[in-house]
């Protein structure tokens, strides 16, 4: 769909893409003159919807964004919200209504990570992604569902992954990036030795509660959980290629305090115990 190219088009899924897919419910793109306005709840879909050029605005969870070009919004229309043109301005926007088995659970890991606002420094992965929908619905193929529920996920995850937080949302992750990332590699080079919150919340410059707040954020989980995964994940690895060490060693290697309390961490993330694991892959 390119710049002159406004109008929308609508799609039924299959009893398949309903119960398995991520699935195109509408699409499209236009342009709003200054006195439109949407205001709705419990409409059964979820909505991202791209700035091209002009201002909106959207009122959501008591907030309310200003939505400018290259903004992303991501919400779900069950729940209440408004949204529509400022004052004298134009507003181009293009979007993608959508639904189906996961939904829920990628929105939410967006917004905790970014909130429902989400600016994209790469403006125009939005833009193919819409477009190869478009195609894939007007050209109706066999594989169409599975062909959109592709582009649908990897438009998620391109959000979640290359997202930035807009200016009005939570911007937190914005100012404290670069700490951040300084303390994830710290953990992920240093992962085996005695590290606590505290160290990392030093190595980003931070406060302590602001570094749990933000590392969670960034990664979706806190940084023990972090580095405890990450000492699984090392641990699994030698237990394959080094299958002459003992599951003591193995625990000692990668920063457990004794080989007791590796064996139920371990358990506990993969619902079988070291040995069971090795013996697994033999």
């Amino acid at each position: 769909m390119d710049s002159t190219d406004y109008g929308m088009l609508v799609y039924t899924p299959s009893q398949l893409a309903r119960s398995t897919f991520l699935y195109v419910q509408h699409i499209g793109r236009w342009k709003y003159d200054d006195d439109y306005v949407i205001t709705r709840e419990g409409f059964e879909s979820y909505l991202f919807q791209y700035t091209f050029s002009g201002r909106g605005y959207l009122k959501h969870e008591d907030r309310e964004y200003e939505l400018l070009a290259d903004s992303v919004i991501l919400i779900d229309c069950r729940k209440f919200h408004e949204y529509g043109t400022l004052s004298n301005e134009q507003w181009d926007v293009g979007w993608v209504h959508f639904d189906g088995n996961g939904s829920a659970s990628y929105m939410q890991a967006i917004h905790d990570k970014y909130g429902p606002v989400i600016r994209l420094p790469v403006p125009h992965r939005f833009i193919q992604h819409q477009q190869s929908l478009i195609e894939i619905i007007r050209g109706n193929g066999v594989n169409l569902e599975a062909e959109a529920a592709l582009h649908i996920f990897q438009l998620l995850m391109e959000v979640f992954t290359a997202g930035t937080t807009s200016p009005s949302g939570n911007g937190i992750l914005v100012r404290q990036s670069d700490g951040l990332e300084k303390a994830l590699q710290y953990l992920q080079i240093r992962y085996a030795e005695p590290i606590s919150v505290d160290d990392l919340a030093r190595e980003a410059n931070m406060s302590k509660s602001h570094f749990t707040r933000a590392f969670k954020l960034w990664t979706g989980c806190s940084p023990i959980e972090y580095l405890i995964r990450q000492r699984i994940t090392m641990s699994k690895s030698l237990l394959l290629r080094e299958r002459t060490k003992s599951i003591e060693r193995i625990a000692e290697l990668v920063g457990f305090e004794s080989a007791s309390h590796y064996i139920v961490t371990f358990k506990k993330y993969e619902n079988r115990t070291p040995l069971q694991y090795r013996k697994m892959w033999l």
